[in-house]
């Protein structure tokens, strides 16, 4: 009856609106989506739970607490976040790593959905269950409650805790961080946010008392804060009873401590701040207005809203076009509203400068919200808008059946946190297609001076010092905009073509021979002109269709002066456009249209990436087809490609990190360069007739292509566009191999120690051994890395409170014949780097020789299976492997005897594979970047 009730107000007001929503249905309430069940204990603690399909026997929850960095006192600085690592280091129920090592034990680990994380405004802790074992599922609700009231906080623990939180912190102390704090003291002036980072102090993480934190948690953990999510597949109605059960025992605070929001003083007059430093990889500029926010919570305020995501898709759309000109100032920037804290709405644009440019860019900016202020957005702009909201709201209703819990659970949290009404997916499709089109164009051109005030501006720019660099100063910054809103400008031009994508269809080819695998409903046709099409319609996702085509050759066919030229491909065809359509008249004929697809090259293969909605599957293969068949090749575009390249790979180096992984990379492939990453000084040298000329080479012959496609289509359909548009790409009958381009690994034991930046070390490890590429090793690799990230966690995180990462990963090279790298990472205090690396042999060591305990094999294998079940319903889980499959001579559905291979994992497996390829003894670059 509600929802007939809303049917009819929206029906009221759509007859009897002239462009403006009646006063007397503004205030009329929104409604909860009736799927959510939420409610109140009688000791204050809230809760939101909600049924979901997918993935199938699993819950994600949410622990909320209403509490973070703003509302430490003097002596807890960074206790906020510190009491986050505590609640996993043992509670009342859980002593130390009992809870850790039961959610490991039933797949629900680190490894897969355990976390935390702490803001200024909040603290959330993020756990995944089963619901097949309702025991285990109980247990890990106990847990969570648990952390709701009862963390231990051993002595101890917390000292072995200190040593992780502060390595966590040294981590985190790079350019961005020191900028960062600097802009936040001019944003968040006068106000407590300037002061309570939520990663604190090192002075007070080394000093704090334990009865600081101790006194953190009693504050602020308590039921009338706290609000517990559940999504999942499992009946809701017994879900509200397991709460109540866990939660409602938790005692309700008598006189608690108030929690007070602190606001951010206004700033009448516009201010800036100009950050320079010397391992800044880019320069950013930042606008921001401080707005003042109403929660969605009636007809009125999401008519409001509505006219917010108009202007803002229009701006967005405009500032896209203009980096897209020739020679821009800009490659990236976007606009939007958010509630940043709790005392701060704002108005948002960040904007990637280019190299040099940061002045033109910044007042590129203002020069176009200043247009927008005096003329307004244009009808084709106003049109296109409209388009594109309502696709989102009609594939946020077609994807509601096969959405992920954990994309679910965030909606509701981010709804909660906004204080929003929480709507269903059918009813915000039901407003929005009721009220869109009876929001006049004025009325957005008309709400610039609430999304971009007049007052509460803070502009910022982060920027690169270095000799020779450039940028506005404090007062430039101030002055530029003082002048750019000054001017009197000309409306925007809004240029379209008004035409096809493609004007003439293709006379459609053939399937020569087609193929069903049983086992997995994999089906291959085999085209007229060579190509092989691999195709599985799914129902994982409703609303999702994914492409993937891939020919053996690559950069590696080239000659080694083209292989920069090759990293630019990607890119320039995302600004070039094809036929008629440049890269914006692209942008505007596609409003609308869920759909992307570009080409990629690599090492030793060329292919194509794509993606769509089932309805917008012709029109990814049109493009596709264009792009070969009316590419676009010009200066313009190419100016565009190199200045927004430039602009990302500049200053790269300058960040350590970056740094210290580029120079791991030259040493592990003996500064081969096809293995060597993009440099500024690479750009000089490359040339809009070498692009052409790869392309024309690399997707001229598409006898050897294979594609694969995978999701909601229907087979009639996508068969009549594989003859169509796939057959019809030229072929000649090249049938190439990968070629061997002399690509070699480092040789024997090799120590290389640099220094760079300040604070932080880094150091890995790497080792190389021959192998065969098969399921059984790759089962096997799966798990002995998962065992070993476990047990470098407990010794070098955990016991010796050495470093916050401390990671391994492996990972197959196949040239000149099929091997398998090793790859160690951890980041340090310098003093302890040799001693932790130590400890990083001495633990791989100990699985070399059988020294772990079997539960480690059990979880593994636990975790292995849990993961497995939610990816095989998964479309670019089943594409991917397709595809890899394929390119290294396996069956193409191997990877669905993984559950089998699972269960037959045990020590003698793990241990022979460690032994197989954690050969430090024999192979070994170990790499160590100390401060300078």
């Amino acid at each position: 009856m509600k929802r007939t009730y809303l049917g009819l107000i929206l029906l009221c007001c759509i007859l009897t609106l002239s462009a403006i929503l009646p006063p007397e249905y503004a205030s009329f309430p929104l409604e909860q989506d009736p799927d959510v069940i939420s409610g109140t204990l009688d000791n204050g603690l809230k809760y939101y739970i909600k049924q979901n399909a997918k993935p199938e026997k699993r819950l994600e929850l949410r622990l909320f607490i209403n509490a973070g960095s703003v509302v430490e006192d003097d002596d807890q600085l960074g206790l906020a976040h510190f009491v986050e690592h505590m609640a996993f280091n043992g509670t009342k129920n859980f002593p130390r790593t009992e809870m850790v090592d039961y959610l490991t034990s039933i797949g629900m680990g680190y490894h897969n959905g355990l976390n935390g994380g702490t803001s200024y405004d909040y603290t959330v802790y993020e756990f995944k269950l089963p619901t097949d074992d309702e025991a285990k599922m109980r247990k890990g609700i106990s847990i969570l409650s648990d952390i709701a009231w009862q963390v231990s906080f051993e002595p101890a623990e917390i000292e072995r805790e200190r040593g992780v939180v502060m390595e966590e912190w040294r981590l985190g102390q790079n350019a961005q961080r020191r900028i960062q704090d600097q802009i936040d003291k001019v944003r968040f002036a006068g106000s407590r946010y300037a002061e309570r980072n939520p990663i604190g102090t090192i002075e007070n993480l080394k000093n704090f008392k334990h009865e600081s934190l101790i006194r953190y948690y009693q504050d602020w953990y308590r039921p009338d804060l706290e609000t517990v999510f559940i999504v999942g597949d499992y009946d809701p109605q017994k879900l509200e009873g397991l709460v109540k059960e866990y939660f409602g025992v938790i005692p309700k605070r008598e006189n608690p401590r108030p929690r007070i929001n602190y606001p951010v003083p206004d700033n009448i007059e516009p201010r800036a701040v100009t950050v320079l430093d010397k391992e800044q990889p880019y320069t950013m500029i930042r606008s921001t207005w401080k707005v003042k926010t109403t929660p969605v919570t009636d007809l009125g305020s999401l008519y409001n809203e509505m006219k917010q995501d108009l202007f803002f898709t229009m701006i967005n759309a405009r500032l896209e076009e203009l980096s897209q000109q020739p020679d821009p100032s800009f490659s990236y920037a976007f606009m939007f509203n958010a509630t940043w804290l709790k005392g701060f709405n704002a108005t948002d644009c960040f904007m990637l400068a280019n190299e040099g440019r940061s002045e033109d860019a910044f007042r590129t900016l203002i020069t176009e919200l200043t247009r927008v202020r005096q003329h307004g957005f244009q009808p084709g702009e106003w049109e296109r808008a409209k388009q594109i909201m309502i696709r989102q709201a009609e594939k946020w209703v077609a994807d509601k059946p096969t959405m992920d819990s954990e994309d679910v659970i965030w909606e509701l949290l981010d709804a909660v946190m906004s204080e929003d009404t929480i709507l269903s997916a059918e009813t915000y499709e039901q407003m929005l297609k009721g009220l869109i089109y009876e929001i006049g164009l004025s009325e957005v051109n008309d709400i610039v001076d609430d999304v971009i005030t007049s007052e509460n501006l803070t502009l910022s720019l982060a920027g690169t010092d270095k000799p020779g660099a450039k940028y506005p100063s404090r007062e430039d910054l101030l002055n530029i905009y003082q002048q750019s809103i000054a001017q009197e400008l000309e409306p925007w031009e809004d240029i379209t073509v008004n035409e096809p994508l493609l004007e003439t269809i293709p006379i459609p080819g053939k399937i020569t021979k087609e193929k069903v695998f049983p086992k997995s409903g994999i089906k291959q046709w085999v085209l007229s002109n060579g190509i092989t099409v691999y195709s599985k319609k799914t129902d994982f996702k409703a609303d999702e269709v994914i492409l993937i085509a891939q020919s053996p050759g690559g950069k590696a066919k080239l000659k080694p002066e083209n292989y920069k030229s090759a990293d630019l491909l990607s890119q320039y065809f995302s600004v070039s456009g094809f036929g008629n359509f440049d890269a914006p008249s692209l942008q505007k004929a596609l409003a609308g249209k869920i759909v992307y697809v570009y080409p990629t090259i690599y090492s030793y293969s060329e292919g194509w990436r794509g993606s769509c909605s089932p309805q917008d599957l012709e029109l990814m293969f049109q493009m596709l087809y264009q792009y070969n068949y009316a590419p676009r090749y010009n200066e313009e575009a190419f100016s565009a490609a190199v200045a927004s390249t430039r602009a990302r790979v500049q200053n790269y180096l300058l960040e350590p990190s970056n740094a210290f992984f580029d120079t791991l990379n030259v040493l592990m492939f003996n500064n081969h360069p096809l293995k060597r990453n993009l440099h500024p000084e690479d750009l000089d040298s490359v040339t809009l007739k070498q692009l052409k000329d790869i392309f024309q080479d690399r997707f001229g012959d598409y006898t050897d292509f294979t594609f694969y496609v995978v999701g909601n289509f229907a087979e009639d359909q996508l068969k009549d566009y594989c003859q169509t548009y796939l057959a019809n790409l030229p072929a000649k009958g090249r049938k190439e191999k990968m070629t061997d381009a002399g690509v070699r690994a480092f040789n024997g034991k090799k120590e290389i120690s640099f220094n760079k930046g300040t604070e932080r070390s880094f150091v890995s490890n790497v080792t190389n051994n021959k192998a065969s590429f098969s399921p059984q090793n790759n089962v096997q690799q799966s798990a002995l890395q998962m065992i070993a990230y476990e047990k470098l966690r407990e010794n070098v995180r955990e016991n010796m409170s050495g470093a916050y990462v401390v990671e391994i990963q492996s990972f197959y090279d196949f040239l000149p014949k099929p091997g398998v790298f090793t790859l160690t990472l951890m980041g340090c205090d310098p003093e302890r780097a040799k001693e932790l690396n130590a400890a990083i042999f001495a633990t791989l060591d100990s699985l070399k020789n059988g020294l772990f305990a079997d539960k480690y094999i059990e979880s593994t294998k636990t975790t292995l299976h849990k993961k497995y079940e939610e990816n095989i319903k998964s479309n670019r889980y089943w594409v991917n492997n397709m595809s890899e499959n394929i390119s290294y001579g396996l069956p193409i559905d191997c990877f669905l005897d993984y559950p089998v291979l699972y269960d037959k994992l045990d020590k003698k497996a793990i241990t022979k594979t460690a032994k197989q390829y954690y050969v430090f003894d024999k192979s070994l670059l170990s790499v160590y970047m100390f401060p300078e």
